[in-house]
C-alpha cells in the first residue's frame, strides 16, 4: 500500500474514531422541582412522567444515569428515588436539607462503579439554642442490591465527615483534571469562612480537605442576644474547573484549581 494511501487512511480513522464511542448519556435525565422530569434521550426535551421527587423551588436535585442514558436514581438529599420512580431500599433518614439550596452531590465510586457517594450538607436547626448545624455526612448506594433497583447500603448511610461539620446549603463538585478523581466542595462556617476541597479517588475519600480561604463575610449573627445563621447561597464552578463563584449577601469569584498536587 502506497504510504500516501496508508497515512490517510490513519488519518480518516482517527477522524471517526468519535463516531465509534459510546455516548455519555449521564445528563440526559433530570428529575427536579415537584414532580418534574424530562429526558434528552431522544434529542429534544421530552417530559416524564410518574416522578416522586420533591424539591424546594430554589434547591437542586441530582439525577443518576448510566453511559447509555438509562436512569438509575435521583434524590433530593432526603431520598432517593430509584429506577421505578420508587423509594430506594434503606434511603429513609438521609440528611440533606429540606430548605438547602444545594443538598446533596453524587459521586461515582471509581474503584467500583456499581456503587456512588451519595453527599448531603444539612440545615442549621434554630429550635435549639445554640443552634446545631448537621453538616456534610456521605451514605452509599449498591445499584447490584434489591435485584438491580439498588439500596442504600445498610452501615454505610449518614457517616459523618467531621471536618465538614459547619457545612450548610452549598454543596458542588468538579471533575479532576486528571479526568478520573473528583472534588467535592463546600463551604465551611463561622466566625470566619474558609472553602474546604474534598478529594475522591479509587482509594475513596480523603477526608482531609485542601482549604482555601474566603473574603466573603461570616453568616453568623447575633439577634437581641440569640445566635443565629443567615440561609441561601450558591456554590458553583466552571466547566472547565478553573473557576468557583460564592454568591451570598456578596458575590465571590475565585480561581480554582482541579489538580494543586
Amino acid at each position: 500500500m502506497p504510504k500516501i494511501v496508508f497515512n490517510r487512511l490513519i488519518f480518516l480513522f482517527f477522524l471517526n474514531l468519535p463516531l465509534l464511542c459510546l455516548p455519555q448519556g449521564e445528563w440526559k435525565n433530570w428529575y427536579f422541582g415537584w414532580g418534574a422530569a424530562m429526558t434528552f434521550n431522544l434529542g429534544n426535551p421530552v417530559a416524564l412522567s410518574g416522578s416522586y421527587m420533591n424539591m424546594a423551588p430554589d434547591g437542586t436535585s441530582i439525577t443518576v444515569s448510566d453511559s447509555s442514558g438509562n436512569f438509575l436514581f435521583c434524590s433530593n438529599g432526603r431520598e432517593v428515588f430509584d429506577i421505578n420512580n420508587w423509594w430506594m431500599q434503606n434511603d429513609n433518614g438521609l440528611l440533606g436539607g429540606n430548605k438547602c439550596q444545594q443538598p446533596v452531590f453524587c459521586v461515582q465510586n471509581i474503584g467500583n462503579p456499581s456503587r456512588y457517594y451519595l453527599f448531603t450538607v444539612g440545615e442549621p436547626n434554630s429550635s435549639t439554642l445554640p443552634f446545631t448545624i448537621t453538616g456534610l455526612h456521605y451514605s452509599v448506594i449498591d445499584m447490584t442490591l434489591n435485584g438491580g433497583s439498588g439500596a442504600v447500603v445498610a452501615g454505610m448511610k449518614n457517616i459523618s465527615i467531621p471536618t465538614g461539620d459547619s457545612a450548610v446549603d452549598q454543596l458542588t463538585g468538579i471533575r479532576h483534571r486528571n479526568n478520573s478523581d473528583v472534588w467535592v466542595v463546600v463551604r465551611k462556617h463561622g466566625f470566619t469562612t474558609r472553602y474546604l476541597s474534598y478529594l475522591v479517588t479509587t482509594t475513596g475519600i480523603n477526608l482531609t480537605p485542601v482549604v482555601s480561604s474566603s473574603n466573603l463575610p461570616s453568616r453568623i449573627y447575633f439577634d437581641n442576644g440569640v445566635q443565629k445563621m443567615k440561609r441561601g447561597g450558591d456554590l458553583k464552578i466552571s466547566q472547565d474547573g478553573t473557576k468557583l463563584v460564592c454568591s451570598d449577601s456578596l458575590t465571590e469569584i475565585c480561581d480554582f484549581l482541579t489538580c494543586p498536587f
